[in-house]
């Protein structure tokens, strides 16, 4: 997202860089050019200078600790745009206490895996008052994503809902990926036979070696971060179980299969 804000975002400052781990955003300025972007030791380093900030952390309590710091700050007459998947609760909560505080505030997670997001070719949903969103919106099509689905004067918390929910519909893709590649190789249709249906028909699904461990992880930290919405989904809990039930497989032939379907989406 930031290689694509640098080199297609027609900024007309630097782009400044914050990360926890400094040495993370020193690596990334040297890949980007140190003339385009500058590196903040802190946030309050960071947000002094900016117009419009970016937030993409890990969870709930990440994003509320770095708005804790950002509000210490005057954010008078910003744009705080919080890419992060996190509750919707915690998104309507976070529009409310920034924009007491003078700053315009937009709720906008991303759809799309980290190639996608290297391709400028994720799906943002930008959720806020509509001058916030609007704000923002020069960044996203042609930019750091191929389309925005556009909530504009919505409650922040519509957009991050919209992905927790965009995410059991993925999550039931990998499910149905997974069943089918067990049947394929079980029956003797072979998984190679099986690519070339699902490469024909669904051409924006993928299957490929990964790190299943990581995938699962990730999955089910989104799980558990939204149960009130993934409980209503019976599904999600099945898959959510089997994720379960393979992390702790120990045969070769389970963790080889795990590591073709997971991260198959």
């Amino acid at each position: 997202m930031c290689a694509n804000l640098v080199s297609k975002g027609n900024l007309d400052k630097p782009l400044i860089l914050y990360n926890r781990t400094k040495q993370r955003s020193e690596d990334l300025s040297k890949k980007l050019g140190t003339s385009k972007t500058k590196v903040a030791s802190t946030i309050t380093d960071a947000v002094k200078d900016t117009d419009i900030i970016l937030i993409c952390v890990g969870d709930d309590a990440a994003v509320n600790s770095t708005v804790d710091t950002i509000l210490e700050s005057d954010v008078q007459g910003k744009t705080i745009v919080d890419c992060s998947t996190v509750h919707p609760d915690t998104t309507n909560a976070l529009e409310q206490r920034i924009t007491a505080a003078g700053a315009a505030f937009v709720g906008m997670p991303v759809f799309g895996a980290p190639a996608m997001a290297d391709a400028g070719s994720l799906v943002c949903v930008a959720a806020g008052k509509a001058d916030a969103v609007k704000t923002i919106l020069p960044y996203t099509d042609g930019v750091m994503g191929r389309a925005t689905i556009d909530f504009s004067d919505q409650p922040a918390g519509n957009a991050t809902l919209l992905k927790v929910i965009g995410n059991t519909f993925i999550l039931n893709m990998v499910n149905q990926l997974s069943e089918g590649h067990v049947l394929a190789e079980k029956s003797g249709l072979g998984v190679d036979n099986l690519h070339t249906f699902i490469s024909t028909m669904f051409p924006g699904v993928l299957c490929f070696p990964g790190d299943a461990a990581q995938v699962i992880d990730e999955i089910q930290g989104h799980i558990q971060r939204t149960p009130s919405v993934c409980s209503r989904v019976t599904t999600i809990s099945v898959m959510n179980h089997y994720f379960t039930s393979i992390l702790h497989a120990r045969t070769q032939g389970m963790q080889r299969r795990l590591q073709m379907l997971v991260v198959a989406v």
